[in-house]
């Protein structure tokens, strides 16, 4: 929890992007608050500023192929870090002996991006393409390709839709400086381990969504120890081992947290033990890769909760696993409160089922 910025919150948002190596923003309310629950003194507005108008968070696909936030200046090393990653997606059109006129498509909407001009999923078009795949997939893989390139990230949005401009266009600044394969991998490996570990080359692989062999050979070269948890055998760095031996507080003074949908800590691990008990696995980790938000009390996952948008301010609801303690009821309200503030609301009320 103190290497998430969930004990003591981080100084920026661009310090929470850089240390938990992206937030995902699939869905960008829940980015916002996964930022605000972790930064000194930030709202949604902030996230936002930082991403549009200073533009030192950027937005585009990273790890397990999901659009995340990261910091602009990280974005060099990441794109050594993802640029090998092929969608599924890409994979059909190449299966569908689609790839040449997909690959002439990709240089038509580079050389349009290279005009400064944003471009959304609708100005992406090809009738050969389209007639033989849905019109959105094509444009969806085309971007996508593009992103993994080094080109494009999400600019501003245009009404509802994503919009996307050339990088040398939105962070003309950029140091485009990024280091070879070999090297971004072992240091992948290691900045995973600083922020989610003790973990193991399964753990990596689902949080990246690569094979294990692949995710073995990165630890590899990642100055690593063996610690032994709960009888697992895992992987630290070796400078967190000292850490790790301290004695952990008593557990009433570990913060009770309320964390938003697809919360990185809560995709950081394929193991999940840790987090949560099996029987309630389920209300957490929802079909269709959804991911409730969550009720955080002595580390351990013990609820699930929601919001609403009412007139008198911000109404929260949590549906504890077993019934909370007084000081736990008091600290849920009082992040209730902060939720509500970090979306400049008033809260309206907190429920507890």
């Amino acid at each position: 929890m103190r290497r998430s910025g969930l004990v003591e919150p981080f100084a920026t948002p661009e310090e929470t992007a850089r240390e938990l190596i992206g937030v995902q923003a699939q869905l960008p309310p829940a980015a916002a608050l996964a930022f605000c629950s972790r930064t000194e003194a930030c709202t949604t507005e902030d996230v936002n500023a930082a991403r549009l108008d200073a533009r030192t968070l950027v937005r585009f696909w990273g790890q397990r192929n999901t659009v995340h936030m990261y910091a602009a200046d990280d974005w060099p090393f990441l794109h050594a870090a993802f640029a090998e990653r092929t969608s599924i997606l890409r994979k059909r059109l190449e299966k569908g002996g689609l790839l040449v006129e997909f690959q002439r498509l990709a240089r038509r909407i580079e050389k349009r991006l290279e005009t400064g001009k944003p471009l959304t999923y609708k100005d992406v078009k090809s009738k050969k393409l389209q007639e033989q795949q849905d019109k959105w997939v094509v444009a969806y893989v085309v971007f996508m390709q593009l992103v993994r390139a080094g080109v494009t990230c999400h600019g501003a949005e245009q009404g509802n839709e994503s919009s996307f401009m050339h990088r040398e266009h939105w962070l003309p600044d950029l140091d485009w400086s990024p280091p070879e394969p070999d090297e971004a991998y072992p240091e992948l490996a290691r900045r995973y381990l600083a922020a989610y570990g003790p973990a193991d080359a399964a753990d990596l692989a689902f949080w990246y969504d690569t094979t294990q062999t692949k995710a073995k050979a990165w630890l590899a070269d990642a100055d690593t120890r063996e610690v032994e948890v709960d009888g697992r055998t895992l992987l630290a760095l070796a400078g967190d081992v000292d850490e790790l031996a301290a004695k952990p507080p008593a557990a009433g003074r570990w913060p009770v947290r309320l964390l938003y949908r697809f919360d990185p800590l809560v995709l950081a691990t394929k193991d999940k033990s840790h987090l949560v008990d099996q029987k309630h696995y389920k209300k957490v980790w929802l079909p269709s890769a959804h991911v409730a938000p969550v009720l955080l009390v002595h580390g351990r996952i013990a609820g699930t909760w929601r919001y609403d948008k009412k007139a008198k301010g911000l109404q929260v609801s949590v549906a504890p696993f077993a019934k909370l303690t007084r000081p736990v009821g008091r600290a849920v309200e009082e992040q209730a409160r902060g939720v509500a503030a970090s979306m400049e609301l008033e809260l309206g009320g907190c429920a507890t089922a």
